[in-house]
């Protein structure tokens, strides 16, 4: 026999806000051994990548001033690279992983946080893609704003500057008010 059916309505702020803190102080432990079985790894990668970053860099002094130049470019845009994946994947695992934990506490069912953990694992792939496509959706609209822009710019006089500038805000407006959260506001 399962846990009993949960009736969920519409709440007002003051009870968002004490569901909030009683799950908060409920799962406390829980969340937080979570996020440290995921960061803790995180962070020793960053560390390394860190310190192999900083034993090829070199000090130049100009004037009595020093300045780290780094020694090999690509190696410090590979660390770079290395520290942005591994802190995309750690977020988006972060996301799943609480959002199980807070989700069964909402509903009364049990948590455990080895649980939330394999299952914030299973869905980490699908947060990421999410991630790039609201990223895609914000950056894309801002690219073809500034591009219209200096499209209209390049004509030389300040009216077609204007009408550039007003033809990409526009742009943005018409893209930034479509988005998913204005098609279904029932949904929000």
């Amino acid at each position: 026999m399962g846990s009993p059916a949960v009736v969920l309505r519409p709440l007002g702020v003051g009870e968002r806000l004490d569901a909030t803190f009683k799950i908060w102080a409920r799962n406390f432990v829980a969340m937080a051994k979570a996020m440290l079985v995921i960061a803790i790894p995180v962070g020793i990668i960053e560390a390394l990548v860190t310190l192999s970053e900083q034993s090829s860099t070199t000090t130049t002094t100009i004037g009595g001033s020093s300045f780290n130049e780094p020694g090999n470019t690509a190696a410090v845009l590979g660390g770079n690279a290395v520290i942005l994946v591994v802190g995309v994947l750690a977020a988006a695992l972060a996301v799943t992983t609480l959002f199980g934990i807070i989700g069964n506490s909402y509903l009364g069912q049990p948590v455990d946080w080895r649980q939330a953990l394999r299952n914030g694992f299973r869905r980490m792939l699908s947060a990421v893609w999410i991630s790039f496509l609201i990223g895609v959706a914000f950056v894309v609209p801002i690219f073809v704003a500034v591009f219209l822009i200096v499209l209209v710019a390049q004509a030389g006089s300040v009216a077609a500057g204007l009408g550039g500038f007003v033809l990409g805000g526009a742009t943005l407006c018409f893209v930034c008010g479509s988005t998913p959260a204005r098609a279904w506001p029932s949904r929000c």
